[in-house]
Formats: C-alpha cells, structure tokens, sequence
C-alpha cells in the first residue's frame, strides 16, 4: 500500500465527510435526533458512531488501542471540529510514515481480542468504514427531505486536480 494512494482515500473521506456534515447542519434538532436508521437510530447517532470508529482504527495504526477522548460532542459544530482535527491528524500520521512501515504488523484490542494486522488495513477500515454509512444517510437524510450531494470520489478527484467537474 502506497502512502500516496493512503493520502487520497483519506482525503475523499475527509471531503465526503464534510459534505454530509454540512447538509446535517441544516436539520433541526428533531429530524438530527429522531430514530429513523437501522444501525445506529439516528443522524446524530450515527454520525457520532462514525467518528468513534475512524477515531479508534487511527489510534490502532499508531499503536494507541484503546485511547481515546472521553469527552462526547455536544453539538454538530462539536462533531464537525472533532472531525477536522481527526482528519488533520491522520494526514500527518500517514505523511509522517517511512517506507514500509504502512505494512507493519500491528497488534490491537477489539471485542476482547487481541488481533494483528497491517498498519494501512486499520486507516482502512476507519475510511471504509464511514464510507458504508454514508451511503446509510443518503438514504435516511433524503427520505428526512435533505438529500446528500453526490459523493462519488472521481468528482472530489477532478477538484483536487484543479479540473472543473463537467456536470456542476
């Protein structure tokens, strides 16, 4: 696994991550808390689970299984911040990595286990992870009447590059 190809995923993640926070900030406090997902109840719920979960693989990669910050968000703008320093941080992490180091055997705890796994397996679980649940709130968030942009990579892609997406 290439630190490069790492940094993009991260990056989409980061950007789609975005985009469902900004069209969560525009639902009231009943519709961001009313039970109305399979997984986890709600928006709110769900949102929160998504950023535990990133924050946790990260946290495994670089060998801090089980730290974490006890204080839970409050609000959204709480979520977003907790989101952007998490982003910031796996950014640098990834960077900071030498070469071979993303394919390091790396013990962590989960469900009373101790498992082993490459370093870049658990930075992808985080990503791929919230990618399974945004596709969740897409579904949930229109039926709410707030559809989520598209989120398809090739288009954060195309931006990144300094392209123009052709359907804007």
């Amino acid at each position: 696994m290439e630190a490069n190809l790492l940094l993009d995923l991260s990056g989409y993640s980061d950007y789609a991550n975005q985009m469902v926070l900004a069209e969560a900030s525009k639902l009231d406090q009943t519709d961001l808390r009313r039970q109305v997902t399979p997984s986890h109840g709600s928006v709110w719920n769900l949102l929160l689970h998504m950023l535990v979960v990133e924050s946790f693989y990260l946290h495994a990669a670089q060998g801090r299984n089980g730290e974490s910050d006890n204080s839970s968000p409050i609000s959204l703008p709480d979520v977003t911040l907790a989101w952007d320093l998490l982003a910031s941080e796996r950014r640098a992490y990834i960077a900071s990595l030498v070469s071979g180091e993303l394919g390091q055997a790396t013990p962590f705890e989960l469900g009373g286990s101790t498992l082993t796994l490459p370093r870049y397996q658990l930075l992808l679980q985080g990503i791929t992870h919230s990618q399974h649940h945004r596709g969740e709130l897409s579904v949930v968030m229109t039926e709410l009447g707030y559809p989520l942009p598209t989120l398809d990579c090739i288009i954060f892609f195309v931006r990144e590059s300094g392209q123009t997406w052709p359907y804007e």
